[in-house]
């Protein structure tokens, strides 16, 4: 019980700090990525009721296809980052690591940082 009720206060602590400017790293390329705070809560969502979700602003020079992102969606169980296109094919996963900073990869496997701007 105390597991799944710290495991919790995770997932909601990096849910509410998804929001924000960020540098996208892949490899050398970088680009500027904001994601616009939610527009879905758990409590307002009978499509994903365990999750929070938001809209994606990515500049057109972004690496790996990722300036096709549209959306952002952290998952409440897990704290797990995705950012999805339009069409809602997931362009990129990632977690938060200790340094706050999240860490993952896109679709085809290639490794991306999200850095606070």
């Amino acid at each position: 019980m105390i597991l799944a009720a710290a495991l919790a206060a995770l997932s909601i602590d990096a849910a509410s700090a998804a929001p924000g400017s960020y540098t996208l790293s892949a490899g050398e390329r970088r680009c500027r990525i904001v994601l616009d705070a939610p527009s879905r809560t758990p409590e307002d969502s009978l499509i994903a009721p365990d999750a929070v979700s938001g809209l994606v602003m990515a500049f057109p020079d972004c690496p790996e296809g990722l300036d096709e992102a549209a959306l952002w969606r952290v998952n409440s169980e897990d704290g797990e980052l995705v950012l999805f296109d339009g069409a809602g094919t997931a362009l990129l996963t990632a977690r938060q690591d200790e340094t706050r900073q999240w860490r993952g990869e896109t679709a085809d496997g290639a490794p991306v940082q999200l850095s606070a701007r």
